[in-house]
Protein backbone atom coordinates (compact mmCIF):
# COMPACT_ATOMS: atom_id res chain seq x y z
CA UNK A 1 0.00 0.00 0.00
CA UNK A 2 1.13 3.42 -0.72
CA UNK A 3 -0.05 4.36 2.63
CA UNK A 4 2.44 2.17 4.62
CA UNK A 5 5.62 3.88 6.30
CA UNK A 6 4.52 6.90 4.29
CA UNK A 7 4.40 9.62 7.26
CA UNK A 8 7.27 11.79 8.60
CA UNK A 9 8.04 9.24 11.29
CA UNK A 10 7.75 6.08 8.50
CA UNK A 11 4.71 4.85 10.08
CA UNK A 12 1.46 4.03 8.49
CA UNK A 13 -1.38 6.40 7.61
CA UNK A 14 -5.16 6.24 6.62
CA UNK A 15 -8.01 5.73 8.26
CA UNK A 16 -7.14 1.69 9.46
CA UNK A 17 -3.70 0.47 10.48
CA UNK A 18 -2.07 -1.64 8.24
CA UNK A 19 -3.39 -5.70 9.38
CA UNK A 20 -0.83 -7.63 7.19
CA UNK A 21 -3.55 -7.39 4.25
CA UNK A 22 -1.26 -6.54 1.24
CA UNK A 23 -2.33 -4.27 -1.56
CA UNK A 24 -3.97 -6.33 -4.09
CA UNK A 25 -1.76 -6.92 -7.42
CA UNK A 26 1.68 -5.49 -7.89
CA UNK A 27 1.24 -1.89 -7.25
CA UNK A 28 1.87 1.00 -4.60
CA UNK A 29 5.58 1.87 -3.28
CA UNK A 30 8.00 -1.31 -2.59
CA UNK A 31 8.34 -1.41 1.53
CA UNK A 32 11.26 -4.30 0.67
CA UNK A 33 13.63 -5.53 -1.97
CA UNK A 34 11.84 -7.08 -4.45
CA UNK A 35 12.61 -9.73 -6.92
CA UNK A 36 10.48 -11.13 -10.13
CA UNK A 37 11.78 -14.19 -11.03
CA UNK A 38 11.30 -15.70 -14.35
CA UNK A 39 8.45 -18.58 -15.41
CA UNK A 40 5.66 -16.63 -13.13
CA UNK A 41 3.22 -14.22 -14.35
CA UNK A 42 3.62 -10.53 -13.34
CA UNK A 43 1.31 -8.24 -13.73
CA UNK A 44 1.71 -4.44 -12.25
CA UNK A 45 -2.04 -3.11 -11.87
CA UNK A 46 -1.26 0.26 -10.45
CA UNK A 47 1.84 2.59 -10.60
CA UNK A 48 4.96 0.34 -9.00
CA UNK A 49 7.17 2.72 -7.05
CA UNK A 50 10.79 1.32 -5.94
CA UNK A 51 12.15 4.25 -3.59
CA UNK A 52 15.31 5.70 -2.82
CA UNK A 53 17.09 2.98 -0.40
CA UNK A 54 15.05 -0.23 -2.01
CA UNK A 55 15.42 -2.44 -4.87
CA UNK A 56 13.73 -4.55 -7.47
CA UNK A 57 15.31 -7.17 -9.64
CA UNK A 58 14.07 -8.90 -13.02
CA UNK A 59 15.57 -11.91 -13.38
CA UNK A 60 16.38 -13.47 -16.78
CA UNK A 61 13.91 -14.83 -18.92
CA UNK A 62 11.42 -12.91 -16.38
CA UNK A 63 7.93 -11.00 -18.72
CA UNK A 64 6.63 -8.45 -16.71
CA UNK A 65 2.82 -7.12 -18.16
CA UNK A 66 1.34 -3.77 -17.36
CA UNK A 67 -2.56 -3.41 -16.83
CA UNK A 68 -3.65 -0.80 -19.67
CA UNK A 69 -5.49 1.15 -17.08
CA UNK A 70 -3.50 2.55 -13.75
CA UNK A 71 -5.47 0.97 -10.76
CA UNK A 72 -3.53 4.22 -8.42
CA UNK A 73 -4.64 6.88 -10.21
CA UNK A 74 -1.29 8.66 -9.98
CA UNK A 75 1.99 9.66 -10.91
CA UNK A 76 2.88 11.51 -14.64
CA UNK A 77 0.15 9.89 -16.16
CA UNK A 78 -3.04 9.14 -13.73
CA UNK A 79 -4.55 6.75 -16.61
CA UNK A 80 -1.73 4.41 -17.62
CA UNK A 81 0.79 2.26 -15.48
CA UNK A 82 4.33 3.03 -14.90
CA UNK A 83 6.92 1.85 -13.08
CA UNK A 84 9.36 4.53 -11.12
CA UNK A 85 12.66 4.25 -9.96
CA UNK A 86 13.89 6.11 -7.71
CA UNK A 87 15.61 3.36 -6.08
CA UNK A 88 17.71 0.91 -7.12
CA UNK A 89 16.84 -1.18 -10.72
CA UNK A 90 18.72 -4.62 -12.02
CA UNK A 91 17.06 -5.36 -15.67
CA UNK A 92 19.94 -7.80 -17.19
CA UNK A 93 18.80 -10.24 -19.55
CA UNK A 94 21.43 -12.65 -21.25
CA UNK A 95 21.18 -13.30 -24.70
CA UNK A 96 20.62 -17.12 -24.22
CA UNK A 97 17.20 -18.39 -25.68
CA UNK A 98 14.32 -17.45 -23.55
CA UNK A 99 16.80 -15.26 -21.31
CA UNK A 100 16.04 -11.83 -22.50
CA UNK A 101 13.60 -9.68 -19.75
CA UNK A 102 10.05 -8.55 -21.49
CA UNK A 103 8.31 -5.27 -19.86
CA UNK A 104 4.75 -5.50 -22.06
CA UNK A 105 1.19 -4.45 -22.34
CA UNK A 106 -0.99 -7.34 -20.36
CA UNK A 107 -3.57 -6.70 -23.41
CA UNK A 108 -4.70 -9.64 -25.09
CA UNK A 109 -4.10 -7.68 -28.22
CA UNK A 110 -1.21 -5.58 -27.46
CA UNK A 111 -0.51 -2.45 -29.02
CA UNK A 112 0.66 0.97 -28.52
CA UNK A 113 0.28 3.44 -25.50
CA UNK A 114 -1.43 0.72 -23.13
CA UNK A 115 0.98 1.33 -20.36
CA UNK A 116 3.13 4.39 -19.28
CA UNK A 117 6.78 3.18 -19.68
CA UNK A 118 9.82 3.48 -17.09
CA UNK A 119 10.58 6.38 -15.21
CA UNK A 120 14.28 6.88 -13.51
CA UNK A 121 14.13 9.49 -10.96
CA UNK A 122 17.26 9.26 -9.79
CA UNK A 123 20.55 6.92 -10.08
CA UNK A 124 22.77 4.70 -12.74
CA UNK A 125 20.73 1.86 -13.70
CA UNK A 126 22.15 -0.54 -16.46
CA UNK A 127 19.77 -2.17 -18.84
CA UNK A 128 20.65 -5.20 -20.88
CA UNK A 129 19.15 -7.89 -23.06
CA UNK A 130 15.78 -6.21 -22.37
CA UNK A 131 12.86 -5.93 -24.27
CA UNK A 132 10.19 -2.89 -23.65
CA UNK A 133 6.88 -2.47 -25.91
CA UNK A 134 3.49 -1.25 -26.14
CA UNK A 135 4.70 2.04 -23.50
CA UNK A 136 3.52 5.62 -24.24
CA UNK A 137 7.12 6.84 -22.88
CA UNK A 138 9.34 3.47 -22.75
CA UNK A 139 12.17 4.53 -21.49
CA UNK A 140 11.97 8.05 -19.42
CA UNK A 141 15.32 9.64 -17.93
CA UNK A 142 15.02 12.35 -15.13
CA UNK A 143 16.20 13.88 -11.82
CA UNK A 144 20.02 13.63 -12.84
CA UNK A 145 19.38 9.84 -13.47
CA UNK A 146 21.78 8.15 -15.57
CA UNK A 147 20.56 5.00 -17.95
CA UNK A 148 22.94 2.79 -19.57
CA UNK A 149 21.08 0.34 -22.54
CA UNK A 150 23.02 -2.72 -23.92
CA UNK A 151 20.94 -4.98 -26.46
CA UNK A 152 17.54 -3.50 -25.36
CA UNK A 153 14.97 -3.49 -28.26
CA UNK A 154 12.08 -0.53 -27.54
CA UNK A 155 9.20 -1.11 -29.15
CA UNK A 156 5.51 -0.10 -30.34
CA UNK A 157 5.47 3.38 -28.39
CA UNK A 158 3.37 5.86 -29.31
CA UNK A 159 5.28 9.06 -27.77
CA UNK A 160 8.64 9.27 -26.83
CA UNK A 161 11.00 5.39 -27.14
CA UNK A 162 13.82 7.22 -24.79
CA UNK A 163 14.10 10.29 -23.39
CA UNK A 164 16.74 12.00 -21.36
CA UNK A 165 15.50 15.22 -19.35
CA UNK A 166 18.24 18.06 -19.05
CA UNK A 167 20.52 17.34 -16.28
CA UNK A 168 20.00 12.89 -17.13
CA UNK A 169 21.76 10.99 -19.21
CA UNK A 170 21.63 7.82 -21.91
CA UNK A 171 23.67 5.78 -23.51
CA UNK A 172 23.28 2.84 -25.47
CA UNK A 173 25.00 0.00 -27.35
CA UNK A 174 23.76 -2.51 -29.74
CA UNK A 175 19.84 -1.14 -29.25
CA UNK A 176 17.00 -1.02 -31.26
CA UNK A 177 14.52 1.60 -31.56
CA UNK A 178 11.62 -0.62 -33.72
CA UNK A 179 8.33 1.91 -34.50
Amino acid sequence: SPARGADSEGADIGARPYADDPTAGLQGTLDADLVLEAGVDHRIVGDLTVPAGRSLTIEPGAEVRFATSDGMEAGADRNRVELIVDGTVAMVGTDAPGERIVLRSANDVPGRAQWFGVRFLSGAHDLAHLDIRHGTNCVHVDGGASVTLDHVEVSDCSGTMVMAEEGSAVAASDTTLRD
